[in-house]
């Protein structure tokens, strides 16, 4: 039996999560979504996710990782795009260093998809560009000068 531990975690973390989320609904009005939105949108993410990890588990579909070269620099190194990803928002904005992140992200774990390559990407950033501009009217950073004058295009 393979295990499946921090699957049940996360399911009982959700759930549990997700109970106390309840009281958000009624803090404040807003023209969208309630302020337990976001929250409420990453916890179902996670409960799906791990109910679906735990079926891929016990019918043998999963494949698991297998750590090659060296695990603490890769892990410093997705560290370091990471703290650029932030960086890189202030300058050129939420899409292209979103796109430019993920795009690198994925290639530098070795993804090996190419049309899966090229349009994940684009359909995460444009879904929490939905989320976030569209549906709870937050702000995304836009960047600086001609990059700021490029996200007008988008948002």
């Amino acid at each position: 039996m393979k295990v499946i531990a921090s699957e049940l975690f996360f399911v009982v973390f959700s759930i549990l999560m997700l109970a106390q989320i309840q009281t958000w609904d009624f803090v404040g009005e807003s023209k969208g979504l309630s302020p337990a939105a976001w929250p409420k949108m990453i916890l179902y993410g996670i409960l799906i996710f791990s109910f679906y990890r735990i079926f891929a588990k016990k019918t043998g579909k999963v494949k698991e990782i297998v750590n090659t070269g060296n695990f603490t620099l890769r892990v410093l190194s997705v560290i370091v795009l990471i703290g650029s990803y932030i960086v890189g928002m202030l300058y050129f904005g939420f899409v292209i260093s979103t796109l430019l992140f993920q795009w690198l992200l994925l290639w530098f774990v070795g993804f090996k998809k190419k049309v899966l390559f090229v349009l994940s990407p684009i359909l995460v950033t444009t879904v929490i560009y939905l989320i976030f501009v569209k549906m709870m009217y937050v702000p995304l950073p836009r960047g600086e000068g001609v990059f700021r004058a490029l996200s007008y295009f988008f948002y």
